[in-house]
């Protein structure tokens, strides 16, 4: 849940240079969704309750950015210097919130899902039958936890589908025609493939085109150019940590 929110409501033109960090997203999605009634942990140790009710709320928080988008033009000084004297390159990313200058087809998909995952969770109740297994209660029958595993696989596939899971892709094989364009092919380990063709316009605005292992958010692609969405994946953890900076031997 909080790498949807990141990923569809961060500057990454400015602030992430789209690179994503599972800890930034989490402390990002708490600074944006916490309210009076709503509290998400920025440590992500949080109950299941607020994690399911938390994808509405980030559908709700993309649709209030598209209708106030004009809010979120960029200014002069927050764009390259190319934007506007050549129709040679093209800026894509023109809002501060990416989910405006993204495909609206594919945004509305995605929204549309978010709004769905609350319901899917309450049928079987996922909830009550996870309390079954960890509290002094009656514990869950077998067709209970069949039912609730089958679900929750079938939840898992639709995530990967529409892009809601973080899935990383590493990079199989490029190509090079006749004229030196390249074009790069991505695959993940559930057999998904991704191809990209390197545009310099995409790598001069920070998004990633040749990187080794890359996130693709399901099919959104950005309204201008019609790329897919994707994100440099940062590892970070105190086993990272501990060897920053340390040689590599090869």
């Amino acid at each position: 849940m909080s790498y949807a929110c990141w990923a569809l409501l961060a500057d990454h033109y400015q602030d992430t240079r789209f690179k994503y960090n599972r800890y930034e997203a989490r402390k990002f999605a708490a600074s944006k969704l916490n309210n009076g009634s709503y509290e998400l942990r920025p440590d992500g140790k949080n109950n299941l309750r607020p994690l399911i009710e938390g994808f509405g709320k980030v559908a709700e928080l993309c649709e209030k950015t598209i209708r106030r988008k004009g809010a979120w033009v960029r200014g002069v000084t927050e764009t390259p210097g190319f934007v506007g004297k050549s129709n040679l390159s093209k800026f894509p990313f023109s809002h501060k919130r990416i989910v405006c200058d993204l495909e609206k087809s594919g945004v509305e998909r995605v929204i549309s899902y978010l709004k769905e995952i609350g319901p899917l969770f309450s049928k079987p109740d996922v909830c009550e039958i996870r309390n079954k297994i960890q509290h002094n209660r009656e514990f869950p029958t077998t067709n209970e936890l069949a039912d609730v595993c089958y679900h929750l696989e079938r939840i898992k596939n639709e995530f990967e589908e529409i892009g809601l899971a973080p899935i990383s892709f590493s990079k199989m094989k490029t190509e090079v025609d006749s004229y030196g364009r390249q074009k790069i092919t991505y695959q993940a380990l559930n057999g998904a493939v991704k191809t990209i063709h390197y545009a310099p316009e995409y790598s001069m605005n920070h998004m990633p085109v040749r990187d080794q292992t890359l996130i693709f958010f399901g099919t959104l692609k950005t309204n201008k150019g019609s790329e897919d969405l994707r994100y440099r994946l940062i590892e970070d953890s105190e086993y990272v940590g501990l060897w920053r900076g340390f040689p590599a031997f090869h």
